[in-house]
Parts: C-alpha cells; structure tokens; sequence
C-alpha cells in the first residue's frame, strides 16, 4: 500500500484524537453522530499495518502535515510521537516530502491499494471535500502511481525522516 499526503497524516497513521479533528472538520459531509463510528473505523483499519501477510505501508508525507495543527498543540504533539514510534519500529515507510522540494507533484491526498495475487488490478482512493471516491481505472491508476513516484523521489530518506518528525516535536514543544 502507498499514501501521499499533503494535508493531513494519512488515516491508517492517525492517532484517535487526530483522527476526530480530522472527521470532525468534514463537516459538509458528515453527520455529528457519525464521528465516532468513523474515528472507531479508522482505529480497526490501523490493525491491519501489524497483521501477517500485509504487504507494508509506504507513506510520503508533506513536511506541512507535520506543523498543521490539527486538533491544537496537544494533538500534533501526540500524532508527532506516533509517527516517530511508526517509524523507528518499521511498522511503516515513512517518507517526509520537505519544504525545499521542487513543486509538489499533487495536493490532497490518496492511497493506492496493492493486492497479493497479480490478477488483480490496483485500486486508488482518493479522499476529497464529498468523501472518497475509487479508481480502478487504468489511466487513473497510472496518473496517480506516477505523482507518488515524483512524491518518493523527491522525498527524504527514511532516517533523514525520522529527523525531520523530531524536529517538528521538538519545535512543537518549544
């Protein structure tokens, strides 16, 4: 699976409370009632990450995802402290798109989802202002692999990542 992001973290990386800043400002589409269906939904998909057999998590994310507030300081700063543990423990690929990149190849964000028997197709999701909507389309698909190809290659390393979310902590808690 890969995700790119350049607004928020990506769902399957979200703490609860970040994740319910998150749904919560999706107000045009979601009901007050459904928040916490949609957060409990998250929490369950992130079990999948630890699971045998899961093919892995490649995440790049804009280094502005990182100092977005979502939620207040107590909520990045918590968020920050699960990237950095996703990280460290190779849970997850984590791949931090710096300011100093060329122009970003997309905003938003998406995932494209792989699956273990070649016959089947991938799949891309993209998340927007109506929900999320599915390609499974070939010229989608290729559209979409290709803006996370230019993400990764301009993208720092997974170390140099690592160093990139301290120093967003560290800021943070200054």
């Amino acid at each position: 699976m890969r995700t790119y992001d350049s607004t928020f973290v990506q769902g399957l990386l979200q703490t609860p409370d970040y994740a319910r800043a998150v749904v919560e400002a999706a107000r045009a589409w979601v009901r007050p009632t459904a928040v916490d269906d949609l957060v409990e939904l998250r929490m369950r998909r992130q079990q999948r990450l630890t699971e045998e057999g899961f093919g892995g998590l490649v995440a790049v994310l804009a280094e502005a995802t990182l100092y977005h507030q979502v939620g207040g300081p107590a909520v990045l700063g918590a968020q920050l402290d699960k990237l950095c543990e996703v990280a460290e423990d190779d849970t997850a690929a984590l791949h931090v798109l710096p300011f100093t990149a060329a122009p970003w190849p997309g905003f938003g964000g998406f995932v494209i989802y792989g699956f273990p028997d070649d016959e089947d197709a991938e799949v891309v999701q993209i998340d927007g202002d109506l929900g999320a909507a599915i390609y499974e389309d070939k010229e989608s698909i290729k559209s979409v692999t290709y803006t996370f190809n230019a993400a990764l290659a301009q993208a720092l390393a997974g170390r140099e990542s690592l160093d990139r979310l301290h120093a967003a902590k560290k800021k943070l808690d200054e």
